[in-house]
């Protein structure tokens, strides 16, 4: 059953990782929702946040993907619910 899942990260050299991102969200054949990129002030760093809805076995496919990636700091997995619940942060 699908769930929504909710990935954020720290990322470097932002352009490289969105390309990298992309190209593992079409591998994967992952359904993205909706990503948002943030600059931050420090050191030319920016905050992602994806929002995915797929089965839970994809999704954790993705994230070891996601943290073998050199240009990303931190990439966490902040929540999740089942289709049709309330999404809250944990």
């Amino acid at each position: 059953m699908d769930e929504k899942f909710v990935i954020t990260a720290t990322a470097e050299n932002v352009m490289r990782v969105l390309q990298r991102m992309s190209s593992l969200v079409t591998c994967n054949r992952l359904k993205m929702e909706q990503i948002y990129v943030i600059e931050m002030n420090l050191d030319g760093c920016a905050h992602l946040t994806l929002v995915l809805r797929n089965d839970e076995e994809t999704v954790e496919k993705f994230m070891k993907q996601l943290r073998k990636m050199s240009d990303l700091l931190d990439v966490k997995l902040t929540n999740h619910k089942r289709i049709g619940d309330v999404i809250c942060q944990k």
